[in-house]
């Protein structure tokens, strides 16, 4: 890195900012991410602090986190010129690169490779793994690949569309995102009935229309299973690398497919806790500490699992939780408790038509992440092969 330099590294400067917008800005570090710059992540610079100018960022700069959690140290971005009046703070360095030898946007490539982020990881010290450091001489030690000028513009143009076609995908995912939370603000509520269906609504307490679940898993060697929030059933194994029910998984709930388990763990997200519906093919062992339960007369399961995921029973549980989150990050909330929060009994049949619909637009996302994820994972192996020279493109005289 240290022979492509066309201006040497320099470490920012943090100053203390105002809490009022003036239209001058500092970058937060979190503003340095895997997917390039986060502009929300800027606070205000003081105007009166006559050392905050010289660190004003140009479009071609480059930026590196110098100091970070070990997964994040390293971290880098090409500035564009995307915010107006912009510093950059202490905890990162920038530099500016020679383009007769080197062009912007392919290093920004190779500044994101998995070669480069393993020489970051190897070469980051610190007394702990939150705050590890990486400085100006690792840097300029960093292998940069170099192939020739017309060659590196036709790298950074192949990856260049991978990352349009991987933004465009998440740009959708999002616009469905909007339209399946319109529309369960809509259908979950009554406020919009499902066309055809003009029978009256019922509002009743959660433990009419369910009961729990109190089938103990014993010796029967049941994978024990944990609720994650935004991902929902995960075995013990692949969130913490073990089971950790060890003697206490006989005490465990067994929980058959298509029955409900609500974890009252505390979260800024999920702050009145989640409610998931097993969609596994066979029996598995939750903790006890979860409420479980299922249906006492039929019901459609989409459309209630619909209802848990919007949280539209957080509303009401609130009323029964009584001092916020105990020690264990659990909700103070009991059992009995909980079957007494109210919520809709549509008819059988809006119940389903209802869940259907919600259910293909989930679909629907889920198709669109898959696709996000294959594009990720086939650029990630593109950059593998371009920026190691494994394999080589073509460039027109």
């Amino acid at each position: 890195m240290g022979a492509l330099l066309s201006s040497p590294i320099r470490n920012g400067y943090s100053p203390n900012c105002p809490d009022t917008p003036n239209g001058s800005w500092i970058l937060g570090l979190g503003a340095l991410t895997d997917n390039g710059l986060d502009t929300t992540q800027i606070k205000p610079a003081p105007l009166d602090d006559p050392l905050v100018s010289k660190y004003l960022l140009r479009p071609g700069d480059f930026l590196v986190s110098r100091s970070n959690t070990l997964d994040k140290v390293g971290r880098s971005i090409l500035f564009q010129g995307e915010i107006q009046n912009t510093h950059f703070s202490d905890l990162m360095m920038q530099f500016r690169v020679n383009k007769s030898k080197v062009l912007p946007a392919y290093l920004e490539y190779c500044l994101r490779s998995n070669i480069a982020r393993h020489y970051f990881h190897k070469s980051a010290a610190g007394t702990s793994g939150t705050m590890m450091k990486i400085n100006k001489r690792i840097l300029e030690r960093l292998p940069i690949p170099l192939p020739p000028l017309p060659e590196q513009r036709k790298i950074a143009a192949i990856l260049t569309a991978w990352d349009r076609a991987i933004d465009l995908t998440r740009r959708l995912i999002d616009a469905r995102q909007r339209r399946k939370k319109a529309l369960m603000q809509r259908l979950l509520t009554g406020k919009v009935r499902f066309p055809g269906f003009t029978e009256p609504w019922k509002e009743v307490r959660l433990g009419e229309i369910f009961e729990e679940i109190r089938d103990k898993v014993g010796e029967t060697g049941l994978t024990p299973f944990s609720i994650s929030a935004g991902i929902g059933f995960v075995s013990q194994m692949e969130k913490w690398g073990r089971d950790i029910a060890g003697d206490q998984h006989v005490n465990y709930t067994r929980l058959r497919p298509m029955d409900f388990s609500y974890n009252k763990g505390n979260s800024k997200r999920y702050r009145f806790g989640c409610v998931y519906v097993s969609h596994l093919d066979s029996d598995i062992a939750v903790p006890s500490v979860f409420i479980s339960f299922r249906p006492r007369q039929e019901l459609s399961t989409h459309f209630y699992e619909q209802y848990f995921l919007g949280d539209y029973h957080g509303h009401d549980l609130k009323r029964y939780i009584t001092s916020g989150a105990r020690s264990d990050g659990l909700l103070n909330l009991n059992k009995t408790d909980f079957f007494k929060i109210l919520v809709p009994l549509p008819p059988l049949k809006e119940q389903r038509a209802i869940g259907e619909k919600l259910s293909v637009a989930g679909h629907e996302i889920e198709s669109l992440e898959n696709s996000r994820r294959l594009l990720e994972k086939q650029k990630k192996g593109l950059m593998q092969q371009l920026l190691t020279g494994k394999t080589r493109v073509k460039v027109e005289r």
